[in-house]
């Protein structure tokens, strides 16, 4: 069964291959598109940039690449991107730890607002807790009552990612015994979740489903407020006990800060027909990604408000890099 990934490349090389012509951002119609990602590839934010950029470079006519800079919780890429020439050949699409690293590290290379121009949210996923075969449990209950005489460690793609903030929150709500191993992105972390080495983790749709349908791996219950339609008999947070562990990550596509209006409202609108296209919706559809169309605007007032929600809660919890 092809990966998420390959599936990616290959609509990669279906949009280098359209030649629909319309036009590009600027004067330099013939300078590609770098889209920069924080994250490994493989993993669910590689994989959504790849699909979006595919898709809006045939709605552009212009060629988008999609570059891994992997690491520091993928400030590494967006500070390239944010000291990059802004003139809309330079993006990055970001997950929703970008909103929290003011609150876990004394120090960011940026400013997650004034630093980049929003081009447009692209959708949310709920995160799946899934298990290694070799733990004997089958429910939340179970797994809680396993850590709680079995001390274990979980793995997450990198620290301030949704899956982190999961995984602490539920360590802390259900008092029980769960270290940490970070690691690079999802894409990175797999083999160890694989093997069982680090057994237990939160994690997209898209990097767990075809584990979890292979039976590598077992699923125990979803961060959305409702049963994810891939995984109807797995249940939410919510219906296992926790109610406040209603997660839901998104991903946005962001541009240096002083970027031209129109170079951003053409991205705008690129990215908005993508997320209105049959197989992009299907696509992220069965990774249990919902798409998000909108405006700039509406994009940062979510950064915005991520930011002091996500602040508060780390905090209070004391998770700090």
């Amino acid at each position: 069964m092809p990966t998420l990934f390959d599936v990616a490349k290959k609509v990669i090389a279906f949009a280098a291959m359209s030649s629909i012509a319309c036009a590009a951002l600027g004067q330099e119609p013939d300078k590609p598109v770098r889209v920069l990602v924080g994250q490994a590839a493989g993993g669910s934010t590689d994989y959504i940039a790849r699909l979006i950029s595919a898709t809006m470079s045939t709605t552009l006519g212009q060629n988008f690449v999609v570059e891994n800079r992997p690491g520091a919780s993928g400030m590494i890429a967006s500070a390239a991107v944010a000291n990059a020439a802004p003139d809309g050949h330079t993006l990055t699409v970001v997950g929703s730890t970008h909103a929290r690293l003011p609150a876990l590290y004394d120090s960011v290379p940026y400013d997650t607002i004034k630093s980049f121009k929003c081009v447009g949210l692209i959708g949310g996923a709920p995160y799946v807790l899934v298990v290694h075969p070799s733990i004997p449990v089958h429910t939340l209950a179970e797994l809680i009552a396993y850590l709680k005489k079995t001390p274990s460690f979980y793995a997450n793609p990198g620290v301030g990612t949704g899956q982190h903030m999961a995984a602490e929150l539920l360590k802390r709500q259900a008092k029980v015994a769960l270290s940490e191993i970070a690691y690079k992105g999802s894409g990175v972390m797999q083999p160890d979740l694989l093997s069982g080495r680090v057994p237990i983790a939160f994690d997209n749709p898209s990097s767990v489903l075809a584990h979890i349908q292979k039976g590598l791996l077992r699923p125990i219950a979803v961060t959305d407020s409702r049963r994810f339609s891939a995984l109807p008999d797995v249940p939410t947070m919510a219906e296992a006990g926790y109610p406040d562990l209603e997660i839901v990550g998104w991903f946005a596509m962001l541009a240096p800060a002083d970027t031209p209006d129109d170079a951003v409202g053409r991205l705008n609108k690129a990215l908005n027909k993508a997320l209105d296209r049959p197989e992009v919706i299907d696509n992220l559809d069965r990774v249990g990604s919902r798409t998000m169309p909108g405006t700039p605007g509406t994009c940062g007032d979510l950064i915005a408000a991520e930011g002091k929600k996500w602040g508060d809660i780390i905090r209070s919890i004391d998770i700090q890099r």
